[in-house]
């Protein structure tokens, strides 16, 4: 692979027919959120403090985290089941009838007695986030929930058979050594395809693991230095990775660099597609889903890194967390083919 490819690939020919195939069993396991939307207009600013005043239009939620990555595989084709943990309040009700709703599998959702649902709640005034609020437990599950959570995965690896498990690891509790050691055994027990997106904690947790997608502040923690979004810190951060870590591949996300990609067959990057930003909230998500499916449909790695660049594009240009489906990506790259942009470049 060559270090560094300005060029597009995408043409007219590449976008006749499905992008994915449409029998790609997924399972996702991790953290479960609802993103909650509080919007409204502000003209004023408060008299009792250096803040704006948003005077209430309207608020809405929608899946975030795990179930947000489970969301954007459904519309883009594939059969997916969600492993995850909720409380037992109006929060995770909501989640997972929206899921259910969806068409997505949510036999794997347990409900926690001692936990609260994951909510992020964001304020929005004049269509720009102004403020967010999280509501969430962090600490680890306890014993019950580890068992509980190790049985529901158990049972979908089973009764599912996924031919992809993805791990959704937002930092929550969840997941972790114990939980990701005992899930890891039984996905390579069944020799299913392994996906991760990491964060802080757990990040060297996943050893052996097909896919690994950080983004590139998550990556730069790890190796424990700054990095540069440029081919030759990148390829030297690569090595040093894999000296600590055995995965197949390694993609990280590099916002507006695009996304840098290595494997044994060597090292890129493929820039990112030039769009107004709205709002990232969810476009690691949906690069994870991208990916993913492309992995398992076959395509060349950088197809696959354009696709994703496509996507990310797309979610990136609207307001708060959003999937993306297969009619959306090809147009998102149609437009671009009559935007003055030429396939060769």
């Amino acid at each position: 692979m060559s270090d560094f490819n300005p060029k597009f690939l995408v043409d007219n020919d590449s976008l006749s027919g499905n992008l994915f195939p449409r029998s790609i069993k997924v399972l996702v396991i991790g953290d479960v959120m609802l993103d909650r939307y509080i919007c409204g207009k502000y003209e004023r600013m408060s008299p009792e403090a250096p803040v704006p005043v948003v005077d209430f239009e309207n608020e809405y939620a929608r899946p975030g985290g795990a179930a947000n990555v489970a969301l954007n595989l459904k519309n883009l084709g594939a059969e997916v089941a969600l492993c995850g943990i909720c409380g037992k309040d109006k929060s995770g009700k909501l989640i997972t009838a929206q899921m259910i709703g969806n068409g997505v599998d949510v036999e794997g959702v347990i409900f926690s007695e001692s936990r609260n649902s994951t909510e992020k709640i964001r304020i929005l005034g004049n269509g720009k986030q102004l403020l967010r609020v999280d509501k969430e437990h962090t600490d680890l599950l306890n014993q019950q929930e580890v068992e509980e959570m190790i049985s529901a995965v158990a049972y979908k690896l089973d009764s599912f058979g996924p031919e992809v498990v993805i791990f959704q690891d937002y930092n929550k509790g969840l997941l972790n050594k114990t939980t990701i050691d005992k899930m890891l055994t039984l996905c390579r027990k069944k020799g299913v395809f392994t996906a991760v997106d990491p964060k802080f904690e757990n990040f060297y947790q996943y050893q052996g693991v097909d896919f690994f997608k950080p983004n590139l502040n998550e990556f730069a923690t790890a190796l424990g230095r700054d990095l540069n979004a440029t081919i030759e810190e990148l390829k030297s951060g690569a090595y040093e990775f894999a000296d600590k870590m055995d995965v197949g591949i390694l993609m990280v996300t590099l916002g507006e660099k695009g996304i840098f990609v290595s494997n044994a067959d060597g090292q890129f990057i493929r820039p990112a597609v030039e769009t107004e930003i709205e709002d990232v909230s969810g476009a690691g998500d949906t690069v994870l889903a991208v990916a993913t499916l492309g992995l398992c449909a076959g395509m060349e790695l950088s197809r696959i890194t354009e696709l994703c660049n496509f996507a990310a594009a797309e979610v990136c240009s609207k307001a708060g967390v959003v999937s993306i489906r297969e009619n959306q990506l090809i147009e998102r790259m149609r437009t671009f083919l009559t935007s003055g942009e030429s396939a060769s470049g």
